[in-house]
């Protein structure tokens, strides 16, 4: 867990009635890579057609050029791309694709969120959690 998500985790732990506000504000350039790492990078690309290799050509760039957009509310989500997965029944399944760019982002606010919600769990609380999460209490 990056240092910034050890202090919102104790921050969180600590005061229960701790209110935590624009988790854009939160998200720095660590958290941004830290998120690059955790995502899936030989999933399909977005709209947008950018891969996770292409991503990695300018990694520090493309970070920053996030962060930036992120810090001065100028970020916008991309539209998904929508595909049709056939299932066994000879029936599809539709499935939205987000852009690589968005899927970053998305992972570093769940972050975010895990660290703050992971103090109200119990301990022998494993639904919906993350074996690394219910490892670390």
């Amino acid at each position: 867990m990056q240092t910034s998500l050890w202090g919102i985790a104790r921050k969180a732990k600590q005061d229960d009635k701790y209110k935590f506000g624009n988790l854009y504000g939160m998200i720095d350039k660590e958290a941004l890579y830290i998120a690059w790492k955790d995502i899936k990078k030989n999933s399909a690309s977005g709209i947008d057609k950018e891969t996770a290799e292409e991503f990695r050509k300018n990694l520090d760039e493309n970070l920053e050029t996030m962060l930036t957009e992120l810090k001065s509310k100028k970020y916008k989500a991309r539209l998904i791309k929508r595909v049709n997965i056939p299932k066994g029944d000879g029936k599809t399944r539709p499935l939205g694709l987000p852009v690589l760019r968005d899927k970053i982002i998305q992972r570093a606010a769940a972050n975010i969120l895990e660290a703050i919600y992971e103090q109200d769990f119990l301990k022998s609380s494993y639904g919906y959690r993350s074996k690394q999460e219910h490892k670390r209490q």
